[in-house]
């Protein structure tokens, strides 16, 4: 706000400078354009210092946030450390070996009980809801076919 009332300031000096200008009075107008030129390093000097704050503000928020993510690590690591107590590459590796040799069996099971459950069912499921379309168009309408009943 200071600065605006500074550069207001300016103007009116180089307003009146001008008017002594045109009335002759050059020494009147020198002086004024003396003090144009201290209050124009004002406004510098005033502009240098938002300046110079702004950039501090930035770098506290910068440190701020730095510090902020500093403590996220060291606590996230200390985390780490105590999730990983009393686990070793081996076991790992011997999960790893187990859950190997139990996924191919669960995936074979899963698959035999898939098509167990569908290959009949679906053919008598869909043989089923074709005959209940042609009654429901032929005017002869049945009881609704429920899906339910099919499955095991």
């Amino acid at each position: 706000m200071k600065v605006k009332n500074l550069e207001t300031q300016i103007n009116e000096i180089d307003n009146l400078a001008k008017d002594k200008l045109k009335n002759g009075d050059n020494i009147g107008a020198e002086r004024l354009i003396m003090k144009r030129i201290k209050v124009t390093e004002q406004v510098k000097q005033l502009e240098g210092a938002m300046t110079m704050m702004e950039e501090q503000k930035m770098m506290l928020e910068s440190v701020s946030q730095m510090k902020d993510v500093m403590n996220a690590i060291k606590q996230n690591s200390c985390t780490l450390k105590e999730a990983s107590k009393g686990m070793s590459i081996e076991d790992y590796d011997e999960l790893k070996e187990d859950i190997d040799e139990i996924n191919p069996n669960q995936e074979e099971l899963n698959d035999f009980f898939k098509e167990y459950a569908n290959e009949d069912n679906n053919k008598e499921l869909v043989s089923d809801i074709m005959k209940q379309l042609k009654d429901e168009i032929n005017g002869t309408k049945k009881e609704k076919v429920e899906i339910k009943e099919y499955m095991i």
